[in-house]
């Protein structure tokens, strides 16, 4: 669990934390009140809470921000020491805008295109 917000000193004596305390002007207040941690609560305060990466390689993820919100991706790679991680994107195809692109559009006449009259006739010899 952990205990926030607080800051413990060890040491031997209540005057060496006054000395620790001292020259460090966010923590002024500290130098009259030093409350003694109990017993029952020093071993949740030295316990280190850190959670296990569950990212593994060829897992699907969802991406929370950026352009590409909301779409899936492939893990391809993970680098754990530099907490880095890349990812084959599968982004989404907006239909709505994509029609709405061709709609507008008029249909483009090829020059290599037959009229819709056909071949001219024939001369006579």
């Amino acid at each position: 669990v952990g205990v926030r917000g607080c800051i413990y000193i060890e040491a031997f004596k209540q005057t060496h934390v006054k000395a620790a305390l001292t020259g460090v002007n966010a923590l002024g207040m500290g130098k009259w009140q030093q409350p003694m941690v109990p017993i029952n609560e020093m071993a949740d305060v030295l316990k280190v809470v850190s959670e296990p990466m569950a990212i593994k390689t060829h897992s699907w993820v969802r991406i929370k921000r950026g352009v590409y919100r909301d779409d899936l991706a492939q893990i391809d790679y993970v680098e754990h020491n530099q907490n880095k991680v890349v990812c084959k994107m599968l982004p989404r195809i907006d239909y709505k805008k994509v029609k709405s692109m061709y709609k507008d559009r008029e249909p483009v006449q090829s020059r290599f295109r037959r009229s819709a009259k056909g071949r001219p006739a024939q001369k006579p010899v």
